[in-house]
Formats: C-alpha cells, sequence, structure tokens
C-alpha cells in the first residue's frame, strides 16, 4: 500500500523544523567564566612573639629564661641577589614562665608599584653569655642578601654564622603570595642545647 502525506501534515513539519532551526540559532554564545584576580600580599602587620616552649626550661645549670631578639628585614629581589630596603631589631624580650607573649608593633609595607618581587624575612636568636645583638644582626646583614630564592639554609650552614646555641630559626614570606584572610603564624621549633624550644610570630596580611 502506497503512503501517502496530506498537505497540511507536511507544513506542520515544515513549520516545526524551522522554529528548531531559529531557536537554536538564537541562543547566545557560551562565555567562558573568567575567575577573579588572585589578590597578593601588599603589607604584613606582626603582632607579637610567643613562647610556647623555653629554650632553657629543663637544664638544671641554665637560668630558665630566654633573652631572644627578633630581626625582622623588608627585601627586593635583584638579578642575583636580595636588598635590604629596611630591618628592625627587636631586643630585651626576655621570657620565662610568666611572660609568655611580646606585643611587636611593626609593620613591613613594600612600594607596591615596582615590578621586582618583595620577601619579608624574620631571625630568631637567643643571647648567650659571649654574643651580642648587634653583632648577629651585623653578620646576618651581610649574609641574608645570598637568599635569592627565598628559602632559609641548612641549620648547619645557618650555625656556622653564629654560636650553635645562638641561633634558633629563619622564616621567609613572600609579598607575591595569594593573601590570607584573619591572623597568621610563624613558628620556630627545635632542639636547643639538648632542650626543645617552640615559638610562635603573630601576624596579619592586608
Amino acid at each position: 500500500m502506497k503512503r501517502t502525506f496530506s498537505p497540511l501534515l507536511l507544513m506542520l513539519v515544515l513549520l516545526s523544523a524551522c522554529q528548531q532551526k531559529l531557536t537554536q540559532s538564537a541562543a547566545p554564545p557560551e562565555i567562558p567564566e573568567v575567575p577573579p584576580p588572585v589578590r597578593t600580599i601588599q603589607q604584613i602587620e606582626m603582632m607579637s612573639l610567643e613562647a610556647v616552649n623555653l629554650s632553657e626550661d629543663m637544664s638544671l645549670v641554665s637560668t630558665h629564661n630566654d633573652e631572644i631578639i627578633l630581626i625582622a628585614y623588608l627585601l627586593q629581589q635583584d638579578t642575583d641577589s636580595l636588598k635590604i630596603l629596611a630591618s628592625h631589631l627587636f631586643k630585651d624580650l626576655v621570657f620565662d614562665t610568666l611572660t609568655t607573649r611580646h606585643s611587636l608593633p611593626y609593620k613591613l609595607a613594600p612600594d607596591t608599584g615596582s615590578p621586582a618581587p618583595f620577601m619579608a624575612a624574620f631571625l630568631l636568636a637567643e643571647l648567650d653569655n659571649t654574643g651580642t645583638e648587634y653583632r648577629i644582626q651585623e653578620t646576618f646583614n651581610r649574609k641574608i642578601t645570598q637568599y635569592v630564592d627565598g628559602r632559609a639554609p641548612s641549620r648547619l650552614a645557618l650555625d656556622s654564622l653564629f654560636r650553635t646555641d645562638d641561633f634558633l630559626g629563619l622564616e621567609f614570606l613572600r609579598f607575591d603570595q595569594p593573601y590570607r584572610d584573619g591572623n597568621q603564624e610563624l613558628i620556630f621549633k627545635g632542639m636547643h642545647l639538648f632542650d626543645r624550644f617552640e615559638y610562635r610570630l603573630h601576624y596579619k596580611l592586608y
């Protein structure tokens, strides 16, 4: 039996096909979603240094307090070295079982218009009978410009700069890292003359 299509049915099929084509052509092109720009660090506000575990609280012959210095650096990366833009020496930071925190009202804020990367560095050391804070600062001012990649050297390398019972830690922060909201901290911990220590540097980012 031969099948035939009525003119009305044929017209309905053609109209449906045309409408579907128009609907497809009228759809707007898909625009890929662009992620928001990553916000980087503009300023570091130091808040306090906290002693969680003293480095001289176990020895029977020690003073049972820590005389600590902290040096904060603002650095700019050069071709093959670092340039010291600013530094601040925090001295007379004595920690014991009663005094476990000292305020550190200081800000590290580079000129954000410069294309060269910026870094902050924090050196923590303990004074002994033979060392002075200015000797440590002078020694490290000459050395820190060599750490171009912003990585702390080995403990052995830093111990060779000072007496082995002076150095407690070195930490870097890069300003081109993503911004993190809220209070932050850097942890300095290790072994000092067979006694464990832990200090925490509290700071904010802007």
